[in-house]
C-alpha cells in the first residue's frame, strides 16, 4: 500500500467560505456519487448496515421535510438522543441542512441531567431509540417547549415512528442557504462545577475579515454589543470554562509560492540595507498576555530559525532566537503569506486550565520583525571543590 500522508498534508488546504453547511460540507457534495461509501456500523447483538453518501443524504432529505411538517424551522432546537448509529448521522445531515440546530444529549443522561438540557436549550423535537425513551417519557409533561417526540425502533403511543416519518417525506430536500457563521449545534458542560452551559458552536465563526475585527471568541458570559455565545467557553476538567481558541483557522488572498516569498524576502532586506533577513522554519509554542492589567504583549519560541543572506551566501542557522512584540504592530507589518496550509497542535494554558488547541495558516512575510537573544544562564562551576566535598573525602581515605 502507497503511502501517501505527506503528499495529503501538504495539499490540504481549510476552505470554508462565506455561505458554509456542514450537512453538504460532509454529505452533500459527496452524494452524486451513489457508489460512494460513508460508513459501516455493527452494534453489539452484531445488526450492521453500511450506507453510502446518497443513502444518508436521501434518508437526510425525508427527514427533514418530515421536520419541516412537524413545525420545525430555522434555528429552532432538536435534540438528539442517540448512541453511534446510521440514525445519528442521518439526523445531524437532516437538522444542518435546514438551518435548525443540533442538541446532542448523551444516551446516559438521567431524567434530571435531560429535563434541565432539553428546557434550557427549548427543543421542540426530540429524536430517541428504547435505551433514551424512558428517562425522555419520565419529564415529558415537564417540558415546556417539547412538542414531538420521534422513536427509532420504537413502539409507544404518543411517540412518531421513525421508518413511518421518512416513508412519508419526500426524497428531495432543498438545502437552505446558511452563512457559515448561523448557528449550528449546542452542547452542554457537564455541571461540574454548577448547572450546565450551553455553548451555541456556529457552522463557522469569524473573527477577523481583511484587517477588521467582526467578533469574539465567546462564552456564556456576553459583552457589549456581542450578547450571544458562539461556543467557544472551554475547560480543563475541575475549572470553570472561558473563552478560550479551539481551531484557528487562518486565510489569506494574497498568496505567494515559497520560492517566491524567498525572494521577496530577500527583495526586502536589500531595501531596508540589512546584511541578512530571517526564516523560521518551525516553532514550539509561546505565550501572550491580553488582560487589561498587563502588557499587550507576545513571545514565541522559534526552534528552527536560518539567516538568509542578501549576497547569496547559503543560510546560516541562528541559535537561541525568541520572537516578541505586540500582537497589533506585528500585525500590521505583514506583506505576503504562502499557499500551503500549516498545521500546529498544543495545548494552551489560562485560568481555564489547559486544553489542546489547533491553527491551520500559511507561511507569513513581514517587513519587521522583533526578536531577542533566549534566556540563558551566566553561572560558571566553582574553580574550587566546596570544604565540605574535602571532607568527605578525608573522611573516606582514613
Amino acid at each position: 500500500m502507497v503511502n501517501r500522508y505527506d503528499e495529503l498534508y501538504r495539499s490540504f488546504r481549510w476552505d470554508v467560505p462565506a455561505r458554509y453547511n456542514i450537512a453538504h460540507a460532509c454529505c452533500g457534495q459527496w452524494a452524486e456519487d451513489r457508489s460512494r461509501f460513508a460508513l459501516y456500523w455493527e452494534d453489539e447483538s452484531g445488526a450492521t448496515a453500511a450506507c453510502s453518501f446518497w443513502d444518508i443524504q436521501l434518508a437526510a432529505n425525508r427527514l427533514s421535510n418530515a421536520l419541516a411538517a412537524l413545525g420545525v424551522k430555522r434555528g429552532d432546537r432538536v435534540a438528539i438522543m442517540l448512541p453511534q448509529r446510521p440514525e445519528t448521522a442521518i439526523a445531524y445531515v437532516a437538522i444542518f441542512q435546514m438551518g435548525a440546530i443540533a442538541l446532542p444529549l448523551s444516551y446516559l443522561f438521567g431524567p434530571d441531567a435531560l429535563e434541565y438540557r432539553l428546557e434550557h436549550a427549548g427543543a421542540s423535537v426530540a429524536i430517541a431509540e428504547p435505551a433514551t425513551l424512558p428517562n425522555l417519557l419520565a419529564i415529558r409533561d415537564k417540558l415546556t417547549n417539547l412538542q414531538h417526540i420521534i422513536g427509532v425502533d420504537v413502539r409507544e403511543s404518543n411517540v412518531l415512528d421513525w421508518k413511518s416519518l421518512l416513508a412519508k417525506g419526500k426524497s428531495t430536500f432543498e438545502q437552505v442557504q446558511t452563512q457559515a457563521d448561523d448557528p449550528a449545534l449546542i452542547v452542554y458542560t457537564s455541571g461540574t462545577t454548577g448547572p450546565p452551559k450551553g455553548a451555541l458552536k456556529a457552522h463557522r465563526v469569524m473573527m477577523v475579515d481583511h484587517g477588521v475585527l467582526k467578533n469574539f471568541e465567546m462564552s456564556r458570559s456576553p459583552l457589549v454589543g456581542f450578547p450571544h455565545s458562539n461556543g467557544h467557553g472551554r475547560r480543563q476538567l475541575g475549572a470553570s470554562p472561558v473563552s478560550r481558541q479551539g481551531n484557528l483557522i487562518v486565510e489569506s488572498t494574497k498568496t505567494m509560492t515559497n520560492a517566491q516569498l524567498r525572494a521577496k524576502l530577500i527583495e526586502l532586506v536589500k531595501e531596508q540595507h540589512k546584511p541578512y533577513g530571517l526564516l523560521i522554519d518551525d516553532i514550539a509554542g509561546g505565550f501572550t498576555f491580553t488582560g487589561r492589567g498587563q502588557p499587550q504583549a507576545f513571545q514565541v519560541q522559534p526552534l528552527v530559525v536560518y539567516k538568509v543572506f542578501a549576497d547569496g551566501r547559503p543560510d546560516e542557522l541562528v541559535r537561541g532566537v525568541d520572537i516578541v512584540g505586540t500582537p497589533l504592530a506585528s500585525l500590521t507589518k505583514i506583506v505576503a503569506t504562502g499557499e500551503t496550509q500549516e498545521v500546529f497542535n498544543g495545548y494552551c494554558g489560562a485560568e481555564s486550565g489547559s486544553v489542546p488547541v489547533s491553527a491551520a495558516a500559511p507561511a507569513i512575510l513581514t517587513t519587521e520583525l522583533e526578536v531577542q537573544k533566549k534566556e540563558s544562564s551566566t553561572d560558571r562551576p566553582p574553580i574550587l571543590p566546596s570544604p565540605a566535598q574535602d571532607a568527605a573525602k578525608s573522611e573516606g581515605a582514613q
